[in-house]
């Protein structure tokens, strides 16, 4: 039986946070977040073809347990929005899925 380092232990992810992380929606803005960088809501909402008000939803949810942070920037028109962007959690928890794809 292999055995894993303590270094591979502490990056394990455990039964409940696979959970969180898989349930489809949230995979899927972990994907694109992972994959594609850093979204806006409307961006994110229009590659998931869900709700802004359901993306939203389930990225707060995200960044509650810190796999993703929403940080402020002024867009073109000078006026102050929300960017969307996986933190170091969330890239090494997709790291540890088989496979995670943004539009499946």
């Amino acid at each position: 039986m292999k055995s894993n380092t303590k270094e591979q232990q502490e990056h394990l992810l455990t039964i409940e946070e696979l959970h969180f992380i898989t349930e489809p929606t949230r995979a899927k803005i972990l994907g694109l977040l992972t994959g594609e960088g850093d979204m806006y809501i409307t961006e994110l909402a229009e590659n998931l073809g869900e709700s802004q008000r359901n993306t939203s939803f389930h990225c707060m949810a995200l960044a509650e347990k810190g796999y993703i942070k929403a940080e402020y920037q002024e867009n073109e028109n000078g006026r102050a929005v929300k960017v969307y962007q996986a933190t170091q959690k969330g890239h090494d928890a997709v790291s540890e899925l088989p496979e995670v794809k943004p539009n499946a």
